[in-house]
């Protein structure tokens, strides 16, 4: 399998300083990889170290391997192993703090309207689901929302259904399932690697 994409790549018992980086080639039949970073100055010949990277069709991959060529922008790994794979049913959640507005919500066959619409929040998102957050009540069970969730070049259509209900002070928290297809849900995978990306370099600020 060759992969070409974003990664995290650290130190095998230091997962809390990661050197972000671009996987250039991974290639796991001879079990080795080729990677671009931002600025290595961890990173050194022969330490182990751990990959984290997103495949569309696998989900959350995880490698260890020895560093053999190591630069400020470039390292070379070998002896490539993979030692986890996080499947689909275990999609990993990460916060996020998204405004919407949504103008519907819809009850088996029937539309109730919203005629001024009603604030929503996502708090956090997977490929499987999200949680949101609003002051609105929605009493009716197995309720669907369909709104556009905004990704990095484009927006995703969403068809959410309400599973659980928690009222909050003035608020209600909605634990929603994804009824979208599986396309779309790589889309989301891809979107929640990221933002985990982004997260971590923020962190680390």
């Amino acid at each position: 399998m060759y992969l070409k994409c974003d990664a995290m790549i650290y130190l095998a018992d230091q997962i809390e300083a990661p050197v972000f980086c671009r996987i250039i080639k991974l290639d796991t039949d001879r079990r080795e990889a080729w990677v671009r970073v931002e600025e290595n100055r961890i990173l050194r010949d022969k330490d182990t170290v751990s990959i984290q990277t997103y495949d569309d069709a696998k989900g959350m991959l995880f490698y260890q391997g020895m560093v053999c060529e190591a630069s400020v922008h470039k390292l070379a790994i070998k002896k490539l192993r993979l030692v986890d794979e996080r499947q689909r049913r275990d999609d990993v959640r990460v916060k996020v703090n998204i405004p919407l507005l949504l103008n519907e919500i819809y009850i088996g066959t029937k539309i109730r309207k919203l005629d001024k619409g009603a604030r929503f929040e996502v708090i956090n998102v997977s490929a499987g689901g999200m949680l949101l957050k609003s002051r609105l009540d929605i009493a009716e069970e197995n309720a669907c929302l369909i709104f556009d969730f905004p990704l990095e070049t484009k927006h995703l259509n969403c068809r959410a259904q309400i599973v659980r209900k928690q009222a909050e002070n003035d608020y209600y928290l909605y634990g929603c399932q994804l009824l979208n297809n599986e396309s779309d849900k790589r889309e989301l995978r891809r979107f929640v690697f990221k933002t985990q990306l982004k997260t971590r370099r923020t962190a680390l600020r």
